[in-house]
């Protein structure tokens, strides 16, 4: 009965991780890195305004930093958006500063939630500009679906870290990039692998949860008849 509790517990952690890593994220040359997007019960533009209406006050719960560069993909378990974020700067750091970059493979159906400034960013790319004490950055939501994005940096003025974001939304894993290579963002299918079309898979602890619930229920009914 313990071994099979055992092989029930490393069955259950196989079929949750292999649905927990729908994400990779690659750097130029660099082998593909598993991530997972931050994830929690509220939108995107809440998590990235810290629940804060003001304009220029992009303030993400990991705490951004100053003169750095943050990309992630953000999960909403209500709704399950999926969304494309960055932040640039910390905001009343007074150092200011400028970043271009261009997009591609984001879906024609995907929405630009926030922004600071008008037409600073779309689905193709954006050019951000800030002074003194503000910062900058944008979410693009309803990315649902996608199979590969690249953002390309062009160009970038007092920024001098650039990472790519994954896991725990107020304490994430952090992986520095180098903003001279482009950086992919693939969606895994289905289950594993890219191709078009499909809805994109998202972590599923509950599934893992209910399976091994299940099996172990049958083999004490098993035990007991």
């Amino acid at each position: 009965m313990k071994s099979m509790l055992f092989g029930l517990m490393i069955l259950c952690a196989a079929v949750y991780a292999e649905s927990a890593n729908a994400f990779t994220m690659s750097n130029g040359d660099w082998i593909e890195q598993s991530i997972d997007p931050l994830g929690g019960p509220q939108s995107a533009a809440a998590y990235f305004r810290n629940n804060r209406p003001m304009r220029f006050a992009a303030n993400p719960g990991f705490g951004p930093e100053s003169d750095a560069a943050f990309f992630w993909i953000f999960l909403d378990v209500n709704t399950g958006d999926l969304s494309l974020n960055m932040v640039f700067d910390r905001f009343r750091d007074g150092s200011g500063g400028a970043m271009e970059l261009s997009f591609s493979g984001i879906p024609d159906s995907a929405v630009v939630a926030v922004a600071n400034e008008r037409n600073e960013v779309n689905l193709s790319g954006g050019d951000f500009n800030w002074k003194g004490f503000y910062n900058d950055g944008a979410v693009i939501n309803n990315i649902n679906g996608f199979d590969e994005i690249t953002i390309d940096l062009t160009h970038w003025r007092n920024i001098d870290e650039f990472y790519f974001l994954s896991g725990d939304r107020f304490g994430p894993s952090r992986f520095a990039l180098d903003p001279a290579r482009p950086i992919t963002i693939a969606g895994h299918l289905d289950g594993g692998g890219g191709g078009g079309g499909g809805t994109t898979d998202i972590p599923e602890p509950a599934t893992a949860l209910l399976l091994g619930s299940s099996l172990m229920f049958a083999a004490w009914s098993k035990r007991n008849a």
